[in-house]
């Protein structure tokens, strides 16, 4: 990261210095999209569609691109990379947000579907 920082600006620029050694910044966009699948073989994930949902909405990916992608990204919302014509069209999915609370609710949820799926006892924490 220190690299990286001593060559492009905190608004994504090329610093000065490069660019007086005759170094250019050319930027363009890759359209793709990244995502992680859900093992629904696993007795508990493959039980609990809650707890799925639950997973992506505790899912920080804004703090992911910061962090691993030096903010250089944008978080998908659907199949469709941004840019791509029917990516509007295919609408955000419900789920393609970070938020704790509703979070916390898919969880209580998922607790009531593990329970009546036989793969924990009404009451007891979800299995690690």
């Amino acid at each position: 990261m220190k690299m990286y920082s001593q060559v492009i600006t905190p608004g994504k620029e090329l610093t000065d210095r490069w660019m007086k050694e005759g170094v250019r910044l050319e930027k363009y966009v890759s359209p793709a999209v990244y995502w992680y699948a859900f093992n629904n073989d696993d007795r508990v994930l493959g039980a609990s569609k809650s707890l799925r949902q639950a997973l992506c909405l505790a899912f920080d990916v804004e703090k992911e691109i910061d962090i691993l992608y030096n903010g250089r990204g944008i978080r998908a919302t659907n199949v469709v990379p941004h840019g791509f014509e029917a990516h509007d069209e295919a609408g955000t999915g419900p789920y393609a947000k970070f938020d704790l609370e509703l979070a916390r609710k898919k969880t209580l949820d998922a607790k009531k579907e593990l329970a009546a799926a036989g793969v924990i006892a009404e009451g007891d924490s979800i299995p690690r």
